[in-house]
């Protein structure tokens, strides 16, 4: 089923995860309207950020009305200055699925399959970390997470 199209802060420098890591904006946009957003954003104060890890991975619920039941997502949450701000703007002038609480998932899996052994990343837990991001176009229509593409950066 996947997520149609989306906007996305692209984390630089990670890279040991299976698909490209992300934070999600909004996603479930039709390719038009994420562009719209894409081209908006990437002028503005709203095109790059930090983001703070907070945490330990944690089993993520459901975050999109339209998810996907058969996958289990991974991760952990993060901090971003301004989001409030920035997540309900985007809201309430775009048509899509927000993402009300930043995080990066770090690990998919099918519903069906057994729960990972550990499910901890290749960093120490609640040890607090860093990531600078850019903003992204992205083309999540694939069920399939390594299948996702950035389009335009």
């Amino acid at each position: 089923m996947g997520y149609g199209y989306g906007i996305w802060f692209a984390i630089k420098n990670m890279s040991h995860i299976c698909h490209i890591p992300h934070i999600t904006l909004m996603c479930n946009m039709t390719l038009n309207e994420a562009c719209k957003l894409y081209n908006i954003l990437r002028y503005t104060k709203y095109n790059k950020c930090v983001a703070k890890r907070i945490g330990s991975v944690v089993q993520f619920p459901s975050s999109y009305a339209n998810d996907d039941k058969g996958l289990i997502a991974h991760g952990y949450y993060v901090s971003i200055d301004e989001w409030d701000e920035l997540s309900s703007k985007v809201n309430d002038n775009f048509i899509g699925s927000i993402s009300n609480i930043p995080h990066i998932t770090t690990l998919y899996r099918e519903r069906d399959s057994p729960q990972p052994q550990t499910l901890k990343d290749n960093t120490t837990d609640n040890k607090e970390f860093s990531f600078e991001c850019n903003i992204v176009l992205a083309d999540i229509r694939s069920r399939n997470p390594t299948e996702w593409k950035i389009l335009k950066k």
